[in-house]
């Protein structure tokens, strides 16, 4: 984003004095720093950041700068498409006037919203025994779907959003496929986001994937991965040992098992089958980070040993996995600990994360060792790590702070630790730069790096920064 700004910057100039050199008789234009046209780009970002969508419409009306302005980084830049005829319209937006519209250079991200499947996409259809293929329709939502991709040619991340039960790409929409067989090379895509329809869990099947080629970064959402999940069709995702097979003649030698070039995956808020787990470790062995995002089980971090090759690990403290919502449970910890009060914790806003840390502290110590491990979602909300052989009055009521010290402890094993905040600055707990260090001290080690971020990216804290 910052080189992009930079860049515009320079057109900005070339724009200014564009304007200047078809006048010279008139003075040279000196925009005020008070005005928007005066101020830095990185500045103008950030206000214009804040607008609503029908501002950044008025303020296109403003001058020929600002409209572009706003098109390249607001709203061109991720754009969300829902039903079919918006799907219709905004194919016609890019593509007319080639030679001169520079719309589809501007789009970076694309959400697909619930997608739908047409009754004309049926591939197949089985007559006395014997199959009839049915042709594309260049009007059906996927064909036009795949099409609004193809005049995309600076597309970063594609997001398919709340798709339905039942819902499948056909074969014919394998890139894979068919690029393999014309081109010889396959396309790639830089990330894919695929998430369920709210309420549901949808499996993963492999159709899903099939349109986007070869995918770096893979973001899953409310899904189930089991068997059936990790396999593929013939003709698709080839692969062997030295890499992925990019000729025509690889096409007779392809079997089943197969792996994936996905580097970087996601998880979030996804179910994972006994016969899934046993594919996991094949399947996505490039897989060198993981992101475990609301887990629905503690017991999810166990998934982590599925990836030999990893690298980075990311775990959301706030997942719902860390709450023990069962009252038998709540309970079972005020039994344990005569002097914990759960429910005071609860008013004190302490994160669950910490009052229920106890009960799954064998899973967190199974964690593999990485060179680097984020926490996302933390907070430290009236906490204090205390060392738990330090303690020498027993009334003291200090589970929480004995659990804290015990995870930062474990912490310390890690080269490159990172945390990042629940909330954003102006809405925690204000610390200064001795504070940081008193609350992560057990953490620290003479080798290891430990950095706090905001939620918005901004550096709040950093020790041993390589």
């Amino acid at each position: 984003m910052i080189s992009r700004l930079q860049q515009f910057t320079k057109k900005r100039k070339l724009f200014f004095s564009d304007r200047r050199s078809q006048s010279p008789e008139r003075v040279p234009i000196e925009y005020s720093p008070n005005t928007l046209l005066g101020l830095p780009t990185e500045l103008l970002y950030k206000i214009v950041q804040n607008l609503e969508y029908k501002d950044w419409l008025v303020l296109c009306l403003s001058c020929r700068y600002l409209h572009d302005f706003v098109d390249i980084f607001f709203l061109y830049h991720d754009v969300k498409l829902g039903s079919k005829d918006t799907l219709h319209r905004f194919r016609k937006t890019i593509s007319k006037h080639k030679k001169t519209n520079l719309l589809s250079l501007y789009v970076r991200n694309i959400e697909f919203n619930r997608p739908i499947k047409d009754s004309t996409e049926t591939e197949t259809t089985s007559i006395a025994g014997f199959e009839y293929s049915s042709s594309r329709d260049p009007e059906s939502y996927i064909y036009i779907m795949l099409e609004i991709i193809s005049l995309l040619p600076n597309i970063s991340e594609i997001k398919i959003s709340e798709i339905k039960p039942g819902f499948q790409f056909p074969d014919w929409s394998s890139t894979l496929k068919t690029y393999a067989h014309e081109h010889n090379y396959y396309p790639s895509i830089k990330k894919l986001s695929l998430s369920s329809e709210s309420g549901w869990n949808i499996a993963l099947r492999p159709n899903l994937l099939w349109p986007f080629g070869l995918i770096e970064e893979l973001e899953l959402s409310d899904m189930i991965i089991d068997s059936s999940s990790l396999t593929k069709p013939n003709l698709l995702t080839l692969s062997n040992e030295s890499g992925p097979l990019v000729t025509r003649e690889s096409l007779s030698v392809e079997n089943r098992i197969t792996w994936s070039p996905i580097k970087i995956l996601t998880l979030s808020s996804c179910s994972i089958a006994t016969s899934g787990s046993r594919l996991l470790m094949s399947y996505f062995k490039q897989v060198t980070e993981l992101k475990l995002i609301n887990l629905k089980s503690h017991y999810d971090l166990l998934l982590s040993h599925c990836f030999a090759n990893l690298e980075e690990i990311s775990i959301d403290l706030n997942s719902k996995g860390f709450s023990l919502y069962n009252p038998a449970e709540a309970n079972s910890i005020n039994v344990d600990n005569l002097n914990s009060n759960f429910a005071y914790f609860n008013s004190m806003f302490v994160p669950k994360f910490y009052i229920n840390y106890n009960k799954f502290e064998d899973i967190i110590n199974k964690l593999p060792l990485v060179n680097k491990i984020t926490l996302t979602s933390v907070s430290f909300t009236n906490l204090v790590p205390i060392d738990p052989d330090s303690i020498s009055d027993e009334e003291n009521n200090n589970l929480v702070n004995n659990n804290l010290y015990s995870f930062l402890k474990f912490l310390s094993k890690y080269s490159n630790v990172e945390f990042i905040m629940l909330k954003n600055y102006k809405l925690h707990q204000s610390r200064t730069k001795n504070d940081w260090e008193s609350l992560l001290r057990p953490c620290f080690t003479n080798f290891n790096s430990v950095k706090v971020k905001d939620r918005d990216g901004s550096v709040l804290f950093t020790k041993n920064t390589r």
